[in-house]
Protein backbone atom coordinates (compact mmCIF):
# COMPACT_ATOMS: atom_id res chain seq x y z
CA UNK A 1 0.00 0.00 0.00
CA UNK A 2 2.84 2.39 0.83
CA UNK A 3 4.56 1.47 -2.42
CA UNK A 4 1.37 2.24 -4.36
CA UNK A 5 1.10 5.59 -2.58
CA UNK A 6 4.71 6.52 -3.36
CA UNK A 7 4.27 5.41 -7.00
CA UNK A 8 1.10 7.52 -7.30
CA UNK A 9 3.04 10.66 -6.37
CA UNK A 10 4.10 12.17 -9.68
CA UNK A 11 6.30 14.97 -8.32
CA UNK A 12 7.53 14.56 -4.72
CA UNK A 13 8.70 18.19 -4.61
CA UNK A 14 5.22 19.60 -5.28
CA UNK A 15 3.27 16.98 -3.31
CA UNK A 16 2.28 16.97 0.33
CA UNK A 17 1.42 13.89 2.33
CA UNK A 18 -1.24 13.58 5.00
CA UNK A 19 -0.17 10.47 6.87
CA UNK A 20 -2.78 8.46 8.72
CA UNK A 21 -1.11 6.07 11.12
CA UNK A 22 2.44 5.73 12.38
CA UNK A 23 3.67 3.49 9.56
CA UNK A 24 2.68 5.88 6.78
CA UNK A 25 4.11 8.87 8.67
CA UNK A 26 7.44 7.11 9.31
CA UNK A 27 7.63 5.72 5.75
CA UNK A 28 7.28 9.12 4.08
CA UNK A 29 9.39 10.97 6.66
CA UNK A 30 12.32 8.59 6.05
CA UNK A 31 12.07 9.24 2.31
CA UNK A 32 12.07 13.01 2.72
CA UNK A 33 8.51 13.75 1.56
CA UNK A 34 6.83 16.91 2.80
CA UNK A 35 4.28 16.02 5.47
CA UNK A 36 1.32 18.42 5.53
CA UNK A 37 -0.01 16.61 8.60
CA UNK A 38 -0.02 13.25 10.29
CA UNK A 39 -2.74 11.62 12.30
CA UNK A 40 -1.33 8.93 14.61
CA UNK A 41 -2.50 7.19 17.75
CA UNK A 42 -5.97 6.48 16.40
CA UNK A 43 -6.37 3.38 18.55
CA UNK A 44 -7.93 0.01 17.93
CA UNK A 45 -11.51 1.27 17.58
CA UNK A 46 -11.77 3.68 14.68
CA UNK A 47 -14.34 6.40 15.34
CA UNK A 48 -16.17 8.59 12.84
CA UNK A 49 -14.98 11.80 14.51
CA UNK A 50 -11.39 10.82 13.63
CA UNK A 51 -12.29 10.52 9.94
CA UNK A 52 -14.20 13.79 10.20
CA UNK A 53 -11.09 15.53 11.57
CA UNK A 54 -8.91 14.21 8.73
CA UNK A 55 -11.54 15.12 6.11
CA UNK A 56 -11.91 18.65 7.54
CA UNK A 57 -8.16 19.20 7.32
CA UNK A 58 -8.03 18.02 3.70
CA UNK A 59 -11.13 19.99 2.65
CA UNK A 60 -9.81 23.18 4.32
CA UNK A 61 -6.47 22.82 2.51
CA UNK A 62 -8.27 22.19 -0.80
CA UNK A 63 -10.56 25.20 -0.39
CA UNK A 64 -7.60 27.39 0.61
CA UNK A 65 -5.85 26.39 -2.61
CA UNK A 66 -2.98 24.58 -0.86
CA UNK A 67 -4.01 21.31 -2.50
CA UNK A 68 -4.95 21.09 -6.20
CA UNK A 69 -6.02 17.46 -5.98
CA UNK A 70 -6.50 15.04 -3.11
CA UNK A 71 -6.01 11.30 -3.49
CA UNK A 72 -6.77 8.71 -0.85
CA UNK A 73 -4.63 5.57 -0.91
CA UNK A 74 -5.66 2.69 1.34
CA UNK A 75 -5.77 -1.09 1.48
CA UNK A 76 -9.18 -2.37 0.47
CA UNK A 77 -10.38 -5.42 2.39
CA UNK A 78 -11.24 -8.22 -0.05
CA UNK A 79 -11.19 -11.18 2.33
CA UNK A 80 -9.23 -12.38 5.34
CA UNK A 81 -6.24 -13.33 3.20
CA UNK A 82 -6.38 -10.52 0.64
CA UNK A 83 -6.12 -6.76 0.90
CA UNK A 84 -5.78 -4.74 -2.28
CA UNK A 85 -4.11 -1.29 -2.44
CA UNK A 86 -6.50 1.28 -3.93
CA UNK A 87 -6.09 4.94 -4.89
CA UNK A 88 -9.24 7.08 -5.01
CA UNK A 89 -9.45 10.70 -6.12
CA UNK A 90 -11.26 12.56 -3.35
CA UNK A 91 -11.07 16.15 -4.55
CA UNK A 92 -12.11 17.54 -6.90
CA UNK A 93 -15.04 15.17 -7.07
CA UNK A 94 -15.49 13.74 -10.53
CA UNK A 95 -18.81 12.70 -11.96
CA UNK A 96 -19.38 8.97 -12.46
CA UNK A 97 -18.04 7.48 -15.71
CA UNK A 98 -21.39 6.03 -16.77
CA UNK A 99 -23.09 9.43 -16.85
CA UNK A 100 -23.24 9.41 -20.68
CA UNK A 101 -25.58 6.38 -20.68
CA UNK A 102 -29.27 7.09 -20.99
CA UNK A 103 -31.14 10.35 -21.38
CA UNK A 104 -30.02 13.42 -19.44
CA UNK A 105 -32.40 14.37 -16.67
CA UNK A 106 -32.78 17.88 -15.29
CA UNK A 107 -33.14 18.02 -11.51
CA UNK A 108 -34.62 20.77 -9.39
CA UNK A 109 -32.79 21.33 -6.11
CA UNK A 110 -34.21 22.96 -2.99
CA UNK A 111 -32.68 25.31 -1.76
CA UNK A 112 -30.10 25.21 -4.60
CA UNK A 113 -27.64 22.80 -6.23
CA UNK A 114 -24.72 24.69 -4.67
CA UNK A 115 -26.23 24.52 -1.16
CA UNK A 116 -26.94 20.80 -1.50
CA UNK A 117 -23.42 20.19 -2.79
CA UNK A 118 -21.95 22.27 0.05
CA UNK A 119 -23.66 19.93 2.53
CA UNK A 120 -23.04 16.67 0.66
CA UNK A 121 -19.41 17.17 -0.33
CA UNK A 122 -17.98 17.21 3.22
CA UNK A 123 -20.15 14.22 4.10
CA UNK A 124 -18.90 12.35 1.03
CA UNK A 125 -15.25 13.03 1.91
CA UNK A 126 -15.80 12.13 5.59
CA UNK A 127 -17.51 8.83 4.81
CA UNK A 128 -14.92 7.92 2.18
CA UNK A 129 -12.09 8.56 4.65
CA UNK A 130 -13.97 6.62 7.34
CA UNK A 131 -14.53 3.72 4.92
CA UNK A 132 -10.82 3.67 4.07
CA UNK A 133 -9.89 3.62 7.75
CA UNK A 134 -12.33 0.78 8.45
CA UNK A 135 -11.12 -1.22 5.44
CA UNK A 136 -7.52 -0.84 6.59
CA UNK A 137 -8.45 -1.91 10.13
CA UNK A 138 -10.39 -4.92 8.81
CA UNK A 139 -7.35 -5.92 6.71
CA UNK A 140 -5.10 -5.57 9.75
CA UNK A 141 -7.44 -7.72 11.86
CA UNK A 142 -7.63 -10.29 9.06
CA UNK A 143 -3.85 -10.44 8.85
CA UNK A 144 -3.62 -10.84 12.64
CA UNK A 145 -6.24 -13.59 12.58
CA UNK A 146 -4.40 -15.43 9.80
CA UNK A 147 -1.07 -15.08 11.60
CA UNK A 148 -2.55 -16.35 14.88
CA UNK A 149 -4.24 -19.27 13.11
CA UNK A 150 -0.95 -20.17 11.46
CA UNK A 151 0.94 -19.86 14.76
CA UNK A 152 -1.63 -22.08 16.52
CA UNK A 153 -1.37 -24.72 13.77
CA UNK A 154 2.45 -24.62 13.94
CA UNK A 155 2.36 -24.94 17.75
CA UNK A 156 0.02 -27.95 17.53
CA UNK A 157 2.31 -29.57 14.94
CA UNK A 158 5.33 -28.96 17.18
CA UNK A 159 3.51 -30.40 20.23
CA UNK A 160 2.58 -33.51 18.23
CA UNK A 161 6.18 -33.98 17.02
CA UNK A 162 7.62 -33.47 20.52
CA UNK A 163 5.05 -35.86 22.05
CA UNK A 164 5.92 -38.50 19.48
CA UNK A 165 9.63 -37.97 20.09
CA UNK A 166 9.14 -38.22 23.88
CA UNK A 167 7.08 -41.40 23.53
CA UNK A 168 9.76 -42.97 21.31
CA UNK A 169 12.50 -42.03 23.77
CA UNK A 170 10.50 -43.43 26.69
CA UNK A 171 9.78 -46.63 24.77
CA UNK A 172 13.48 -46.98 23.91
CA UNK A 173 14.42 -46.49 27.56
CA UNK A 174 11.88 -49.11 28.66
CA UNK A 175 13.10 -51.56 26.01
CA UNK A 176 16.73 -51.15 27.12
CA UNK A 177 15.90 -51.64 30.83
CA UNK A 178 13.37 -54.41 30.32
CA UNK A 179 15.86 -57.35 29.97
CA UNK A 180 17.52 -56.34 33.25
CA UNK A 181 14.16 -56.07 34.99
CA UNK A 182 13.24 -59.57 33.79
CA UNK A 183 16.48 -60.97 35.16
CA UNK A 184 15.94 -59.29 38.55
CA UNK A 185 12.38 -60.55 38.67
CA UNK A 186 13.47 -64.15 37.87
CA UNK A 187 16.15 -63.96 40.55
CA UNK A 188 13.61 -62.67 43.06
CA UNK A 189 11.11 -65.40 42.13
CA UNK A 190 13.77 -68.17 42.66
CA UNK A 191 14.57 -66.92 46.17
CA UNK A 192 10.95 -66.78 47.23
CA UNK A 193 10.16 -70.40 46.30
Amino acid sequence: MLRKASNAIKDPKSSAIVGVGRKSRDFFNRRGYEMAASFVGLGENIQFFQAKEIAKFVIDKYIAGDFDEVYLVFSEFVNVLTQRPVAVKLLPVESPADESKGPKVEYIFEPSAEAVLADLLPTYVETTVFRAMLEAKAGEQGARMTAMDSATKNAKDMINKLTLSLNRARQAAITKKFPRLLAVQRHWNKKRF
